[in-house]
């Protein structure tokens, strides 16, 4: 017999949107990243002497760590002579580059 049960946040999430187009199309013409993967990569690094430190305290949560920053790193202001294209918010933490076209997600 099947039976519902209350969820849990190790639960799949579904996709809000039917396909990477309508995601697209509905968020400014690019996709959004799936946050749920980003929270399991272990590919965040972290440069000297940090990653000497977590051989000692087990640190690994760098996906999370990496979501929380980027999140709430909007409110910083480029440094003077930086150029950030058009349509693009700058945040520091982007991994990929100085800006991204997701505004701000948090208030």
């Amino acid at each position: 017999d099947m039976f519902d049960r209350p969820g849990k946040p190790s639960d799949h999430f579904p996709a809000p949107f039917a396909n990477e187009e309508a995601a697209a199309a509905s968020n400014g013409g690019a996709a959004p990243p799936d946050l749920s993967l980003l929270a399991k990569a272990p590919g965040v690094e972290r440069g000297f002497p940090q990653f000497v430190f977590d051989i000692f305290t087990q640190y690994d949560a760098g996906g999370p760590d990496y979501i929380h920053s980027l999140l709430t790193g909007y409110d910083e202001t480029p440094p003077a002579g930086m150029v950030i294209p058009e349509g693009t918010h700058y945040n520091p933490y982007f991994m990929s580059g100085v800006s991204l076209k997701m505004p701000k997600p948090l208030s």
